[in-house]
């Protein structure tokens, strides 16, 4: 990636994940409402347990599916937008081991 463009590929990253999350989080709270939040037992509103569960296996279909697309990127694509390592720099003067807790300078 030219240094020109990583402007515009962060912020086409951040919007791209605040879509995802909103998408998210609607799709799921849809789900909650078609199947119902509540249900009546005993004439008592409680949780519909069962609603969570099958929202919260929609959410692991769609994280499994995010991983199964992010497994299909080869690494030879993807190399061309990863900057090379940096070589760790010695310090010039490296600072003093410490010593023990009992030794104060004055």
């Amino acid at each position: 990636m030219r240094h020109g463009t990583t402007g515009r590929a962060a912020t086409l990253f951040n919007m791209v994940r605040q879509l995802g999350g909103a998408i998210g989080v609607a799709l799921l709270t849809t789900i909650i409402a078609l199947i119902g939040a509540t249900r009546e037992v005993d004439g008592h509103q409680v949780a519909n347990l069962t609603a969570y569960r099958i929202t919260f296996l929609a959410a692991a279909a769609v994280a499994l599916l995010g991983a199964a697309v992010a497994l299909t990127i080869r690494d030879a694509d993807a190399a061309e937008s990863i900057p090379p390592r940096r070589s760790r720099r010695r310090a010039a003067h490296p600072l003093p081991e410490p010593g023990p807790a009992s030794q104060t300078v004055a």
